[in-house]
């Protein structure tokens, strides 16, 4: 005679099906709790080496190894829409090794506010400060958005900058894609192209 479950073993068995899937979503890089497993699944989806932490704020995650500088979104859950495509959000700025930064940024528009962030590094050492500017056409009818942040040293010794800057949304019109290092007397040390790092939403 087949034997009835009762309902405790009947519960016992769903939270140990839920836990097996749960293991399966993690371990394949299909959704994570912890900032930390956001940013594994950054890395295992590049094909990066292990980054180490360099700052965070508002929920985004700075981290680096010797070859990148990475920019990493905390999303908790799903990493995967419906159809399989991948909905983390990062950024991963590359360490050139006779260039003397790496920058870029995060964007993120809700109603009528935009917030941007300029983040990176910076390895020359004469340099104080960075501006982040567009090269607008003169037929341009919106005025551009020009970001500045001060270099300082992260808690793990990088020499790091990350300025915050709040607009409404009719004021951008393009990011800025130009970056200008400035030394103590406003000089511009070396100006370099961030066009291809930055992400965001909105």
């Amino acid at each position: 005679m087949k034997k009835i479950r009762t309902r405790k073993k009947k519960t016992l068995l769903g939270c140990l099906v839920l836990l097996l899937l749960l293991a399966i979503a993690m371990g394949t890089h299909l959704m994570g709790v912890t900032p930390g497993q956001n940013i594994r699944a950054v890395e295992n989806l590049v094909g990066l080496a292990p980054t180490e932490p360099v700052m965070d704020r508002d929920d985004l995650y700075l981290t680096e190894n010797q070859d990148v500088l990475l920019l990493t979104a905390y999303d908790p859950g799903c990493w995967r829409d419906r159809w399989g495509n991948n909905t983390l959000n990062f950024v991963a700025m590359d360490k050139y090794p006779d260039a003397p930064a790496t920058g870029g940024g995060y964007w993120n528009r809700e109603f009528a506010q935009s917030t941007l962030h300029l983040l990176g590094e910076v390895f020359l050492e004469e340099a104080v400060s960075v501006r982040a500017y567009c090269q607008a056409s003169p037929y341009n009818q919106h005025p551009t958005v020009e970001l500045t942040a001060e270099v300082f040293t992260a808690p793990n010794g990088s020499r790091c900058f990350w300025s915050v800057t709040q607009l409404e949304t009719k004021e951008i019109d393009t990011l800025p894609y130009t970056m200008d290092l400035l030394d103590q007397d406003g000089n511009i040390l070396y100006t370099c192209d961030i066009s291809s790092n930055w992400t965001g939403e909105g």
